[in-house]
């Protein structure tokens, strides 16, 4: 920044300086040019006055020869003949005052003639007089020749007058102008040297404000130097490195190693009895080459008191009065290394019961790497009893099935037989009872078949594809619809639901199911109402399907799902109370959950989860 102030102070002071120059030589240029004008002023009056005085001679020469012809007296040839003379010398002069070829000319081929011609005249005047001829002489004298002669020589010294003031009026507006355009010219320069000057006294005021910033810079400068070096809590000293003195050092060095400051500045840290040891050196000499500053070197210095301390010492470079210098700081880490060695001890006395409670570990991890091989065995022996116990659910499942449906199959044969050959003589109680053993044994195959569904869901591989949650709902409803004529009048309200990645069979079942239950209960309503949706919850979508049916008490809610439990009679709705037990177990298969909220007559609501 002063740099550039300085750069712009040179060369605006550069062009002040050209700018006074060229209004001294322009000052002087036209006091030339006033002073040659002035001339030519002097030199065309005192052309103005010997024209005058040509033709004050011309009349003069007129007088005397007239004068002479009248009175005959000589004394009137005396101013002819100085009138001729200084005729002579005047146009000698006059000539050589001419400046332009025109006057030259007008004076030598015009007005000189005529003096000549009026010259001869008078001459032949005087002639006549002397020779007796006086009336001759009148008589040219009355032809008003001469007088022609001299309002001739008028007439062209009034031309010639002319001409110099034309010329002379020519040369002064000339002048008048360059003398404008130099007075434009010089306020020109005069207002770039006001610009420059304002600019410079501009300058001159940041200059002179940053001066004053930079003294009270200084000033506090000093101020925080003395309050950071003499008042620092820190330990601190200045040494020069060529001489090894001291140069100073703060209350706190003194109070640290419990010494006076006139006792240490100005000596050596040998006098002063701080020697440090070599290795100490060395460090701060390595650490001071490679960084170019010391940091945090510790040591011991034994105090003229005969205590030890223990002292960190940082030292960074300075310059001081164009000296290179140290600046060190050090601070009593004694209570830091006393704590530091009681932390040693702790911390071997520590690592050695870490070292006997790891050799007791070890042991114990010994006995507990047995343990776990005799749990493994005994895990494997458990999955090799469940697995066999599996197998023989599966084939008792399997035989259960097949050894209940023959004679269930036969009970409902040999029913059908009676009631055909026989219906017609039963009594209707012997018709109710048959009734009642056939929709029994029907009841109990539907119920093997959904056991047996149950068992198998167990075991079929789940396989997951994209599933359009919507086409699949809107089918089921479809298909319900066509076998269950209950269905024509429910308000069904289906919003969009999303695809989910699911096991296509499976799921469809779930669907089934939810939505027969939900068909089931509700036909009792006035007018039923089944509301299928889905929501977005923690990385899962959630599907609901609800009704206004009958609902059920939430006190129960948890046996919904299992097997066999039922919450209203047979009577009232039928079913084996499989079907929710198995959407639990589908749904758990996709990693999902299933759960339901209802409220007796208020209608329920069941939700499952898939991920």
């Amino acid at each position: 920044m002063t740099n550039s102030i300085n750069r712009l102070m040179i060369f605006a002071l550069l062009l002040l300086t050209i700018a006074v120059s060229a209004v001294t030589a322009i000052s002087i240029w036209q006091s030339q040019r006033i002073k040659s004008f002035n001339t030519e002023i002097t030199r065309f009056e005192e052309n103005r006055y010997l024209m005058q005085q040509l033709i004050m001679a011309v009349l003069d020469n007129e007088t005397g020869a007239r004068g002479y012809v009248i009175t005959g007296q000589k004394s009137f040839l005396e101013p002819m003949i100085v009138s001729e003379r200084k005729l002579d010398e005047l146009r000698i002069i006059l000539l050589k005052r001419t400046a332009t070829p025109e006057l030259a000319t007008l004076l030598d081929d015009s007005l000189s003639p005529i003096i000549n011609l009026r010259k001869e005249f008078s001459w032949q005047m005087v002639a006549l007089v002397d020779n007796g001829r006086l009336e001759e002489a009148k008589k040219l004298v009355s032809s008003g020749l001469g007088k022609h002669y001299t309002d001739e020589a008028r007439k062209f010294a009034a031309k010639i007058d002319t001409i110099r003031t034309n010329l002379l009026n020519t040369k002064r507006k000339a002048n008048e102008t360059f003398i404008q355009d130099l007075n434009r010219f010089l306020i020109l320069i005069l207002i770039i040297i006001l610009i420059i000057s304002i600019f410079n006294f501009r300058q001159l005021a940041k200059i002179y404000k940053k001066q004053k910033a930079i003294e009270l810079h200084l000033r506090q400068s000093e101020q925080l130097y003395a309050a950071l070096f003499y008042k620092s809590p820190i330990a601190k000293w200045i040494v020069n490195p060529r001489s090894n003195i001291i140069v100073d050092v703060n209350d706190s060095f003194c109070e640290l190693f419990d010494l006076k400051r006139e006792n240490v500045t100005g000596k050596t840290n040998a006098e002063v009895g701080l020697n440090s040891s070599p290795e100490v050196r060395d460090e701060v000499l390595k650490q001071i080459m490679e960084k170019g500053f010391a940091r945090n070197v510790e040591y011991k210095v034994p105090l003229p008191n005969g205590t030890i301390k223990w002292v960190s010492m940082s030292i960074d470079p300075i310059k001081l009065d164009g000296d290179d210098c140290f600046v060190g700081a050090s601070a009593d880490i004694t209570i830091r290394k006393e704590k530091e060695q009681e932390i040693a001890k702790m911390n071997a006395e520590l690592e050695q019961k870490v070292n006997e409670k790891t050799a007791e570990l070890r042991k114990n991890e010994q006995q507990l790497k047995t343990l776990n091989d005799s749990l493994e065995r005994m895990v494997e022996h458990r999955t090799a009893q469940l697995s066999a116990a599996n197998k023989e659910m599966e084939a008792f499942s399997y035989s259960v099935s097949h050894d209940l449906r023959a004679p269930l199959r036969g009970i409902i044969g040999f029913t059908n037989i009676i009631q055909e050959d026989f219906g017609d003589t039963m009594q209707e109680e012997e018709k109710r009872l048959f009734g009642i053993i056939k929709k029994n044994t029907e009841k109990m195959g539907n119920l093997i078949d959904d056991l047996l569904d149950f068992s198998r869901l167990g075991r079929k591989e789940i396989s997951k594809l994209t599933v359009d949650s919507e086409t699949m709902v809107q089918e089921v409803v479809e298909e319900i619809g066509r076998v269950n004529t209950r269905t024509d009048a429910i308000e069904w309200i289906i919003q969009p639901l999303p695809p989910v990645n699911a096991d296509i069979s499976t799921i469809r079942q779930v669907w089934v199911n939810l939505i027969s239950n939900a068909i089931k209960y509700s036909k009792q309503a006035p007018k039923p109402v089944i509301e299928i949706g889905s929501y977005r919850e923690n990385g899962h979508i959630v599907f609901f399907v609800k009704d206004n049916g009958v609902g059920f008490d939430e006190q129960y809610k948890n046996k919904l799902f299992n097997v066999f439990q039922r919450l209203h009679s047979e009577n009232e709705f039928e079913g084996t109370g499989i079907g929710l037990a198995l959407v639990k177990k589908i749904v758990s298969r996709h990693d999902g959950k299933v759960w339901a909220t209802g409220e007796i007559d208020k209608g329920a609501a069941f939700y499952f989860s898939i991920p």
